[in-house]
């Protein structure tokens, strides 16, 4: 799977996580990783991750 496809299914997971009450931390550091992954790093995204790093 490429990268652009990745953060898409992420980002869909976080919108509907967030539209239905059940984002959770998991969902939105996936997508910062992702994200930064690809070279797209905002404060928000690197904040997530220094936060709530996965294991």
């Amino acid at each position: 799977m490429d990268s652009e496809s990745v953060v898409d299914r992420s980002s869909a997971r976080a919108y509907v996580g967030l539209r239905e009450g059940r984002l959770t931390a998991r969902d939105v550091i996936e997508l910062s990783c992702e994200l930064m992954d690809q070279g797209r790093e905002f404060d928000a995204a690197r904040e997530a991750v220094e936060r709530h790093p996965l294991t």
